[in-house]
């Protein structure tokens, strides 16, 4: 037996988190297995250089020498009968099901979803056929119904990959009609929209999208590609915040007009957004602009640019990131050390007179602005406080909300102390001043007035509120900051209403009011079991349980512990049902029960109605629970069947596996490999149960009696999983439907529309003979024949051939079939008529479609020059 690959071969099998990559190089083949989803060609491309002594030390840049590498290789592995015999037989039987070859891989986007970034960089270099660059979503709807709309999430080239200039030389090299023609290399549509910041309208040209894909990216390596040196593309960038582009534009092209520059960018750019609607510009924007212009460009601005207002943060304090608030407050210290824009608002601070704008605070304000000399840091002190900063109790303090830190952290007051005046005193001030006083003013001690009984009174129309105060209830500070400052709808009172700060006083200063149900859900939020216990010992006998705890009582329960201290009160025992109990998701509820609490156990199993038909529903921890104590419901065990609903979750191999594991072997525990919807996944499923449990297929215990009883087409999924390992024995049967002669709303079984899918995107040529073998030997009687050849048979092979970017199929149809494509040319079984003229017009058009929105300059090439150019050529004339 030869071997002959000339070329690299790569396999790669997408089962996160295990990667397999099987390398064939010029007759030898190995296989490497990662622990993870990283790119594992460049990982396995080093291992390969390490072992292989031969190597010659020439070898730079990941240049891999094919000839001495692969004939070392390939005969190790062939004098090694076992490892000969191992591969050959994998390579024969093995699932190849998400498993694809270095030739196969051209989509750019799968290979940035799958993070195979040193993979795609490495085809870039050598110039391989690439696909789908940009993340332009391609609509399938209208063009058949047998191709589902693809709905991933697509991830945005000049997003992922940046700065690298060699790769985006080699694209820019390689590939130019992607990245920067001054002419669109196919027709722009909706998908191509750039970025809404630039508006809302197409970019003129592929360059252009490039450029404003870069700058919206702050990807230097493209920009510095396209040759740009306009001054108006240096404050482009800084209003996107992409300083690494207006560095490198000011650096290289703009140093000559920097006295013009600096008084510009700092009146129009800075603190002010022109790229939007809002004038607001984004506070971690402007840290980025201050810094790289003062500290990287050395733009100061001059002496007499000292009216600049000084309320130019937009921001919410209490929602920031300590990061964020530091970075703030090293924005205002490089202005003040730097700039004199501050220097009237300094005097009026230090003298007093600071106005109250838009707020009538009587004076208040003065009691809680920083002192200049005091509070208001330098940068070396912002960054040994940053340095030294310690967050007890907080894996990760510096990205934590202010919200969240405690009011005896003294730097984060200081660091907001400083901020406050700086914010947006039409916006935001009065809140983040609210927030302040109550943080560092209060004790933390609030009052609680829970709402015991609501009166009305018919004849006066009056009604009258009861309460129950829970004096001195520290439930903690920033808990108490969130229910006051981010869940108004649980309190009676909404702050940001109070227009003076003698209304916000007295609202702090007063016990809070807030309905029962509120109160118990902020406790059973935070999982205060001591709060709960002091709680309801005030509450529970004077509030009813209906008004006292929250619908779903049982899911807003965090722990064992507090479900054991309500299962002990008497009124709610109905609340703790055997339904609630098996639909709780936090939590291993059952096993706790079963355990800790068994008469309570055998008393839910007791109130199972086993002739009931209504199924009963579980969470999945239940699942696992039940089916690991199957003998305990075999009773019921119809109502709890989860072979029956399949959908019900989103179960994966192992859980699978370890579900077919507590299945016992019994007819009466049937269970099949899954639904249509989810192949990939379903053919793995049946192809561990081939390998595992064959017996179960052949008694029927598994899908091919049970599954096809329930609709799921189980057969389908046996000749598909057949395909997959190069059995065409099911294919030859394939026949036109019966009744193709009498209408036109055709349809073919699952079986051959699934097929015809996967013999496009993977270019199964052998398959397609034996399909068009068998059409073209079957008797035409009708017209309605080109509706079945066209709209059922070649549509849906060949929009997954453009969207996989497969040439093999059309080129073999263009060879042996060259009518399908063209009116005129005509074989002795079929005549010119409009209805296959239409037809072949159709499919171009969807074909075409398909190309274009995908971003396949290739196969839109080919597809109008190479096989439908005669009837392109018809339509121009």
């Amino acid at each position: 037996m030869k071997l002959e690959i000339s070329t690299i071969s790569l396999s790669f099998k997408l089962t996160p988190p295990l990667a397999i990559i099987t390398y064939n190089n010029r007759n030898s083949v190995f296989e490497k297995k990662s622990k993870n989803q990283s790119d594992d060609f460049e990982k396995a491309k080093r291992q390969v250089q390490k072992k292989n002594k031969v190597i010659n030390k020439e070898v730079v840049n990941d240049q891999i020498k094919e000839y001495s590498l692969g004939e070392t290789l390939f005969w190790k592995v062939w004098k090694n009968k076992y490892l000969l015999r191992t591969i050959i037989n994998f390579l024969k039987t093995e699932l190849k099901v998400g498993v694809y070859s270095f030739e196969e891989i051209v989509s750019v986007q799968w290979m940035l979803q799958n993070n195979y970034i040193e993979l795609l960089k490495y085809k870039a270099k050598r110039g391989d056929l690439l696909v789908d660059f940009f993340n332009f979503k391609v609509d399938l709807q209208g063009i058949s119904n047998n191709q589902p709309i693809q709905n991933k999430k697509l991830k945005n080239l000049y997003k992922e990959i940046r700065n690298d200039f060699q790769f985006y030389k080699d694209l820019f090299k390689n590939y130019p009609l992607y990245f920067n023609k001054t002419y669109y290399g196919y027709e722009c549509n909706q998908s191509h929209m750039v970025d809404s910041k630039f508006g809302p309208r197409h970019p003129r040209n592929i360059k252009e999208y490039t450029y404003r894909e870069s700058i919206v990216n702050d990807n230097v390596a493209p920009f510095s590609l396209l040759e740009y040196e306009n001054v108006n593309i240096f404050y482009e960038a800084i209003e996107f915040g992409s300083v690494n582009i207006a560095k490198y534009l000011f650096n290289t092209k703009l140093k000559p007009q920097k006295n013009d520059i600096i008084g510009k960018v700092w009146k129009n750019h800075t603190f002010i957004n022109l790229a939007s609607n809002q004038n607001q510009k984004d506070h971690n924007i402007i840290n980025k602009i201050v810094k790289l212009l003062i500290v990287d460009l050395k733009l100061i601005p001059p002496k007499e640019m000292n009216k600049v207002c000084e309320d130019f943060f937009h921001v919410d304090i209490k929602s920031l990131m300590v990061s964020e608030l530091y970075e703030c407050c090293f924005t205002i210290a490089l202005l003040l050390e730097q700039t004199q824009f501050f220097k009237e608002y300094l005097y009026q601070i230090s003298k007093g007179i600071v106005r109250d704008k838009y707020m009538d605070f009587n004076g208040y304000l003065q009691n809680y602005l920083p002192n200049p000399s005091i509070d208001f840091l330098t940068t070396n002190q912002l960054d040994e406080m940053k340095s030294n900063h310690r967050f007890p109790n907080q894996t990760n303090g510096i990205c934590s909300k202010v919200i969240s830190i405690s009011k005896d952290d003294q730097l984060v007051y200081k660091l907001i102390k400083m901020l406050l005046p700086f914010t947006n005193y039409s916006k935001c001030y009065k809140d983040n001043f609210f927030y302040f006083n109550f943080k560092y003013v209060n004790n933390g001690l609030l009052n609680f007035k829970v709402i015991n009984k609501t009166i009305h009174s018919k004849e006066e129309n009056l009604k009258t509120i009861n309460y129950i105060e829970l004096k001195d209830f520290n439930i903690g500070n920033p808990v108490i900051e969130n229910v006051i400052f981010e869940n108004q709808q649980l309190i009676s009172s909404n702050i940001y209403n109070f227009q003076s700060f003698e209304s916000f006083q007295d609202f702090i200063n007063n016990p809070i009011i807030i309905k029962p149900k509120n109160l118990i859900l902020i406790l059973l939020g935070l999982n205060r079991l001591d709060l709960l216990i002091q709680a309801l010992d005030n509450l529970l006998h004077c509030i009813p349980k209906e008004k006292l705890f929250p619908p779903n009582l049982l899911n807003s329960i965090k722990s064992i512990e507090i479900f054991d201290y309500l299962l002990n009160i008497k009124s709610l025992k109905d609340e703790f049902s055997f339904e609630t109990c098996l639909e709780q998701q936090g939590l291993n509820l059952m096993e706790h029960i079963k355990t800790n609490h068994n008469d309570l156990y055998f008393e839910f199993l007791n109130s199972i109605n086993p002739i009931s038909e209504i199924l009963i529903n579980y969470s999945f921890n239940s699942l696992m629970f039940i089916y690991k104590n199957i003998k305990d419901f075999h009773h019921c065990y119809d109502r709890i069947d989860i072979w029956k609903r399949w959908n019900y979750f989103s179960l994966t191999l192992n859980d699978f596996i370890q579900l077919v594991g507590y299945t016992p072997i019994d007819k009466k525990y049937s269970y099949h490999c899954g639904t249509i919807g989810d192949d990939d996944l379903v053919l793995k499923r049946l192809d561990w149960v081939k390998k595992n449990r064959a017996f179960d297929l052949l008694s029927g215990r598994c899908d091919r009696k049970y599954g096809n009883n329930l609709g799921f087409e189980t057969e389908t999924q046996i000749h598909i999983y057949n395909y997959h390992l190069g059995d065409l024995k099911q294919l030859k049967t394939f026949k036109l439907p019966n009744d193709i002669d009498q209408s036109r709303n055709i349809s073919i079984g699952d079986y051959f529309s699934k097929i015809f899918n996967i013999i496009g995107s993977r270019d199964d040529v052998k398959a397609l003979e034996i399909i068009m073998e068998i059409l073209d030997n079957q008797t035409i009687s009708s017209n309605y024949y080109y509706d079945f050849l066209y709209e059922s048979v070649l549509t849906p092979i060949m929009v997954q051939a453009v969207i996989n970017c497969k040439f093999k199929i059309f080129n073999f149809l263009k060879l042996n079939y060259h009518w399908i494509f063209d009116d005129c040319l005509i074989n002795t079984k079929e005549i010119i008529d409009l209805n296959r003229y239409s037809h072949i017009s159709i499919l171009y058009g969807h074909l075409n479609k398909i190309a274009i929105e995908n971003s396949n300059l290739p196969l839109i090439q080919l597809l109008r020059s190479n096989y439908f150019n005669e009837i392109v050529t018809r339509k121009k004339h």
